[in-house]
């Protein structure tokens, strides 16, 4: 049933929520940080005369412009060759204090760290975490394209499930922190196989 679908669904979520918390991923080498925004939901909840909005039809967009309390935040930090880590704790952009609670303890000391130029991720330098580089479009090196990878994975999700509720986020990035280079790696060998036809019999 539908209901016994989403019940397992969620207990594989929970399950990589604890498998994360008792096996915490680290950052080092080259890491790139930034921010992805999913508009608020209340997926599966039933609006009441009292609710703080009206409830919004699939596709709708945010009733104001730019990034407002209606975004929540998914903060990310990924390693170039190494694990990932996908955390909400906000919405809106984040603030240094937000960005310490979810990475301090997280990245190991020497780490370079890109980021967007947000100026809340001097808090990992001020920490005495690692060093902190603005991204430049210029430099094919100094970039974030392995985190903006990450993004749009994250988006292509909730677009197949047309949302995610609020209140199972974290769950959500669980999954997307330890499933993103699993998929990747996947592709990257599927690919492989295809490009190496000498395995096949024609």
């Amino acid at each position: 049933s539908h209901q016994t679908a989403f019940n397992m669904r969620h207990k594989f979520l929970l399950a990589l929520q604890d498998f994360l918390k008792q096996n915490p991923v680290t950052l080092s080498g080259v890491s790139e940080f930034d921010e992805t925004f999913v508009l608020e939901s209340n997926k599966g909840t039933k609006f009441t005369a009292d609710s703080t909005r009206k409830p919004r039809r699939h596709g709708a967009r945010a009733a104001s412009r730019g990034i407002s309390s209606e975004w929540i935040t998914i903060c990310t930090g990924i390693q170039r060759d190494g694990g990932a880590i996908a955390c909400t704790v906000n919405r809106a952009k984040p603030s240094k204090e937000e960005l310490a609670a979810i990475f301090a303890g997280s990245i190991q000391p020497g780490t370079l760290a890109l980021t967007d130029g947000l100026r809340s991720y001097n808090v990992l330098k001020e920490l005495g975490i690692c060093t902190v580089v603005e991204a430049s479009k210029e430099d094919g090196f100094y970039n974030l394209n392995t985190v903006n990878s990450m993004h749009s994975y994250i988006k292509d999700i909730y677009d197949h499930y047309r949302g995610v509720a609020t209140k199972y986020i974290n769950r959500y990035n669980a999954m997307f922190s330890l499933v993103f280079r699993s998929t990747q790696e996947l592709s990257m060998n599927l690919f492989s196989s295809l490009c190496n036809t000498s395995t096949y019999r024609y």
